[in-house]
């Protein structure tokens, strides 16, 4: 959990779980076969990018093979990508930090 809003960390996930909350939220609709469908994620990405999304309060539980019930209006989506932007740059900013001060990715060698 991030410590400063209480919600699970994006990190990498980032860009799948906006591509996912705007299908879910104008669509109102979040069975995982759906999202599998129009997106072209795997079975497995799906499933932690739906349980990610849980914990931001953007969908409810799983429950068996019923779809999940999308707890955000389609009128929110604007402010649900503004939240999951500005939680992914909180949790990024040490590596922009980094890159600023001239470190190199790891194996590279020296200059």
């Amino acid at each position: 959990m991030s410590t400063q809003t209480g919600r699970p960390p994006l990190h990498e996930d980032y860009w799948d779980v906006c591509k996912v909350s705007v299908l879910v939220l104008t669509q109102q609709f979040a069975a995982q076969s759906f999202v599998m469908r129009h997106t072209g994620l795997s079975y497995d990405r799906t499933r932690r990018v739906l349980d990610l999304m849980e914990g931001w309060g953007i969908v409810g539980p799983a429950d068996g093979t019923i779809a999940r019930d999308v707890l955000r209006s389609r009128d929110e989506l604007g402010a649900v990508l503004d939240e999951l932007h500005e939680d992914w740059e909180r949790s990024t900013a040490w590596i922009r930090a980094a890159a600023a001060e001239g470190a190199r990715p790891v194996g590279e060698g020296p200059r």
